[in-house]
């Protein structure tokens, strides 16, 4: 060490505040807090280092410290001086989106743009009126987009001479063309500015529409009066869905944390309206002791911020964070122990996609969602689908596809000839093969998958759980009916709608259709062989 940054370091305050690390060059390549500021740098220097950290310490060749009344003022410096600076050793999330800012240009037609600020913290320099932030997540950034289009506002770089596909699809007036004055123009593109300045003048503008509407219609000029409802609809649903996620009572982010040295391990689980919609998963390292506290004041400078975030370990500085993090977001954010809550087992399973994800890459949301909507009592990492394919009596095959995790394992792909009928009979076909499969895992011994899928409806279904009964083996069965897209249980009558599942709908849709293209290639190859 220098002895010019020895005596800097010594010359530091023991209080609360801000430290700032430079390279040779003076840039700011790191900012930390510290409730004893001297204490703290000196720790960087009198421990062994390894990795990232030495890394840094071999670049420090100035440091300057800022004093704060208390560590709270010590954070909001810490967060402002790192989105100004972009330090390069500090924490920096690029799954996490940035914030966005909407631009109305000073042109004869202004344009509507949304930008990012770059790594250095700027937004581009471009001549208008700027709003935000808005952070993701934020309903009034659906706003804005939804706002753009019934006002029909440019996003083109340049005027063209000709309209484009925007004024075809309905999302600007053309005036390139001249298809609407400059005046009427320019007054939609104030009337966006008013909402956007005050979003509570948005209820006043859909009585405005209402008023509009009703007026066209009685002039007979009904396309208009349907755009303008249309508008009307648009807008009202944003104003409900916008309230929903203000009062929704499972709007909750689930975080697990690992620390191993100086690497964090994180993943966050985002449920919106009592579904978990979102998963996001980093590994990144770090410098400061409290790395949880780090990655959550980093992941939600840029996210939106529910009000109620379960941890699996709680940060040292909880009560500190609620505070900015409440700051932040203007309401009451609570942290709480995830491992105490009702909610144990869900931090548990993320722990555990954590510890897998380690291995071979953690637990699939479709997964997740599957368990819970078919009610299983474990996570369906091996799913068998079967399928028949008749193309005449002469080709009659049966397919059987697997997948782990949600993905193809194609190696493990069985195709059936079948033997015991020479007539279409898919109920036959289906416990032919459904008994042929495990007749032949349950003889070599070897493991069954964790849910059975048929494609077809009950009677399919009862066929495959014939089989099953004949060989003494009990597997989650259930049969995918394609019409109307329903499953159905051995266990229940009532067939299961799973559409609100998004990701669970999906993957079981992606094994049929895969079960009929292998079922269907093999009939092919027969048919041509004969």
């Amino acid at each position: 060490m220098e002895d010019e940054l020895k005596i800097k370091i010594k010359n530091l305050p023991k209080e609360s505040g801000v430290y700032i690390f430079k390279n040779k060059d003076n840039e700011v390549i790191y900012v930390g807090k510290a409730k004893n500021i001297k204490k703290r740098v000196l720790s960087y220097f009198s421990k062994e280092q390894s990795g990232k950290t030495l890394v840094l310490v071999k670049n420090i060749a100035d440091i300057e410290s800022i004093i704060t009344n208390n560590e709270y003022e010590a954070l909001l410096l810490e967060s402002n001086l790192i989105k100004k600076y972009y330090p390069k050793y500090n924490v920096h999330l690029k799954d996490a989106s940035k914030e966005r800012y909407v631009v109305i240009t000073n042109e004869d037609y202004p344009r509507l743009l949304i930008l990012r600020k770059n790594r250095v913290g700027r937004i581009k320099k471009i001549s208008g009126k700027i709003y935000g932030p808005f952070l993701f997540g934020d309903p009034k950034a659906l706003f804005i987009k939804t706002l753009r289009k019934i006002f029909k506002i440019r996003i083109c770089n340049t005027m063209p001479k000709k309209v484009c596909l925007q004024y075809y699809l309905g999302n600007c007036d053309g005036p390139c063309e001249g298809k609407i004055t400059k005046e009427e123009y320019q007054k939609n593109v104030e009337k966006l500015k008013e909402i956007l300045e005050d979003e509570n003048k948005i209820v006043e503008y859909i009585e405005e529409m209402k008023n509009k509407m009703i007026e066209e219609a009685k002039q007979q000029n009904f396309e208009k009066a349907i755009i303008i409802r249309d508008s009307i609809t648009s807008l009202e649903n944003l104003i409900s869905r916008q309230n929903i996620e203000k009062t929704a009572a499972a709007n909750e982010d689930y975080i697990v944390i690992v620390q191993d040295g100086k690497k964090i391990y994180a993943q966050i689980w985002r449920m919106i309206r009592g579904v978990i919609s979102q998963r996001e998963k980093f590994s990144f390292e770090i410098m400061e002791e409290d790395g949880g506290e780090e990655f959550i004041k980093r992941y939600y400078q840029n996210n939106f911020i529910p009000n109620k975030i379960f941890i699996n370990k709680l940060p040292k500085s909880k009560k500190l964070l609620e505070k900015y993090l409440s700051q932040l977001s203007k309401k009451e954010v609570r942290i709480v122990d995830g491992i105490k809550s009702k909610n144990k087992n869900l931090i548990e399973l993320i722990l555990k996609n954590i510890n897998i994800e380690k291995a071979k890459g953690g637990i699939d949301l479709a997964v997740i969602e599957l368990k819970e909507a078919l009610k299983l009592n474990n996570y369906p990492i091996n799913i068998e689908c079967f399928d028949i394919s008749n193309l005449g009596k002469e080709a009659i095959v049966g397919s059987m596809v697997r997948f782990e995790n949600a993905k193809p394992k194609q190696e493990e792909y069985r195709r059936f000839k079948i033997k015991t009928t020479e007539i279409q009979n898919d109920f036959q076909s289906i416990k032919e093969i459904v008994f042929r499969r495990y007749f032949k895992l349950k003889l070599e011994k070897k493991p069954y998958p964790d849910l059975v899928l048929i494609d077809g409806g009950i009677n399919q279904l009862r066929a495959a759980q014939q089989a099953l009964e004949e060989l003494g083996i009990e597997l989650e069965l259930f049969s995918f009916e394609k019409q109307n897209e329903l499953i159905y249980s051995t266990k229940n009558l009532q067939p299961i709608d799973i559409h609100t599942f998004k990701e669970a709908f999906l993957l079981i849709k992606h094994l049929i259709k895969e079960a009929h293209r292998f079922a269907l290639e093999y009939n092919k190859k027969l048919r041509k062989s004969i």
